[in-house]
């Protein structure tokens, strides 16, 4: 009787421990939303894509022909408005960072 008592104790005192200190979930991964357009007029819309899609699916070393930044770094530093133009007639425009 004595060991349930003590053993209901000691395991509520751990689950208010753990509940009291629990370390905060990191921030949710930033997400950044691109409008694509294809400057060599093969697509004729615009298409909203994602930065992970992005990264899932380009060569994230192409250069940025405005200013000589790879497609990895524009991704990561890129604010809304600017804008990527790649050789192979990609163009990127940041639309949103959520």
């Amino acid at each position: 009787m004595k060991q349930d008592t003590i053993a209901k104790i000691v395991r509520a005192t751990i689950a208010e421990y753990l509940n009291q200190s629990r370390i905060a979930e990191p921030p949710s991964h930033v997400e950044k939303y691109f409008v694509w357009i294809d400057i060599t007029f093969t697509r004729k819309e615009a298409v909203k894509i994602s930065a992970r899609r992005i990264e899932k699916t380009w060569d994230l070393t192409e250069i940025n022909l405005k200013n000589g930044q790879t497609l990895g770094d524009y991704l990561m530093t890129s604010n809304v408005g600017d804008v990527y133009k790649s050789k192979n007639g990609n163009m990127l425009e940041c639309l949103s960072i959520n």
